[in-house]
């Protein structure tokens, strides 16, 4: 697993505009975060989000 390190609050707020900005009026963006792990062939391990994902 790789470790992810913060990047300064001001950067994440301009990413994040400049998303916004791209999308077409009344479009949403739906950015995916953590994948379902298996425990075994048929049985998932309970869904945790990823620790680095910001909201």
């Amino acid at each position: 697993m790789t470790r992810m390190t913060s990047i300064p609050l001001n950067e994440f707020n301009e990413r994040r505009q400049r998303l916004l900005n791209s999308l077409p009026a009344g479009a949403i963006a739906l950015v995916p975060a953590a994948t379902m792990q298996p425990r075994n062939s048929d049985v998932e391990y309970p869904f945790r989000q990823d620790s680095d994902f910001i909201t």
